[in-house]
């Protein structure tokens, strides 16, 4: 008898959630502009994210559907995420170049979760966070020649140079993670 792998995966099975997260101000503008719903709604979209990476495409085709699954308008979602981009819950500057959510504490905590994997898949156009230190991850991205996305929190500063991959992906990265990709060009990968 063969012994199967199980099914490798992208996303997390669950996330942080702190106890005191409710308490922040960003949380009380969220709620004070959107209701209860809207904090719920948030919370629904740090699942979406999690459940696939570490951020999510959004555009209004993905609002919609997005409404449907939970029962309310798309008027509302947007609203959400509005404030959530007003509020620096989700990167405004992402979400206006790439039309991605994401955000640091939400890379801080997946790339955590994701430490002990063998192969981790990143894109670097859409980093908040130094990632040099993970032995893991795999550029699946076209780098960007630009200012940082968010130079106010980099570490790094302009004239010195990086140590760690340079966000470029070595040999046996690119052997393993084509060994995880699909027929259909999406990508399967180990929990640990």
């Amino acid at each position: 008898m063969i012994a199967m792998a199980r099914p490798n995966k992208t996303g997390l099975d669950y996330f942080s959630h702190d106890v005191d997260m409710g308490q922040d101000d960003k949380i009380y503008i969220l709620e004070a502009e959107t209701g209860l719903k809207g904090y719920a709604l948030w919370i629904k979209l740090l699942e979406k994210i999690y459940k696939n990476g570490y951020y999510i495409k959004w555009d209004k085709r993905t609002e919609k559907i997005f409404a449907r699954k939970n029962n309310c308008s798309p008027e509302l979602i947007s609203d959400v995420v509005n404030v959530c981009i007003n509020e620096d819950l989700f990167n405004q500057k992402l979400y206006k170049d790439f039309q991605v959510l994401t955000s640091k504490s939400i890379q801080n905590r997946y790339f955590k979760a994701t430490s002990r994997r063998e192969v981790v898949p990143y894109n670097p156009n859409y980093m908040l966070i130094e990632v040099n230190g993970h032995d893991n991850l795999v550029n699946v991205g076209e780098n960007i020649d630009s200012e940082d996305i968010d130079s106010d929190n980099k570490e790094q500063s302009k004239g010195k140079e990086s140590k760690g991959n340079n966000n470029k992906p070595s040999k046996d990265s690119e052997e393993r993670l084509s060994a995880h990709k699909k027929d259909n060009g999406r990508y399967e990968y180990p929990d640990e």
